[in-house]
């Protein structure tokens, strides 16, 4: 009977030392996936920061454009009052020689 008791004892500790082991593979296997789904989300985190600035920058690069192509629109305007100014001044004269 000890014998047996002693038999049973040891195979029921066997299957425990298994069975904690297997638990202990799947826990470490979970916390792989953990600290790769954790350092996934510090990427998709960094990624999203550099997004935003990169998307501040074009903002900003696109207002700073804009300016630039409205001034160049006035100065466009600028230059062509100036030319028909230039062109009456040159009719007037043209007049001026002909009474003289």
């Amino acid at each position: 009977v000890a014998s047996m008791f002693y038999t049973l004892t040891r195979q029921l500790s066997e299957e425990s030392s298994k069975r904690d082991a297997g638990f202990e593979r799947k826990i470490d296997i979970h916390q792989m996936h953990f600290e790769s789904l954790s350092s996934g989300m510090e990427l998709v985190k960094e990624f999203d920061s550099k997004v935003q600035d990169f998307e501040s920058v074009m903002n900003s690069k696109i207002q700073e454009a804009t300016r630039t192509f409205r001034l160049l629109e006035e100065r466009v305007q600028c230059l062509e009052r100036n030319r028909a100014e230039i062109s009456e001044l040159k009719e007037n004269m043209l007049k001026v020689e002909v009474i003289e």
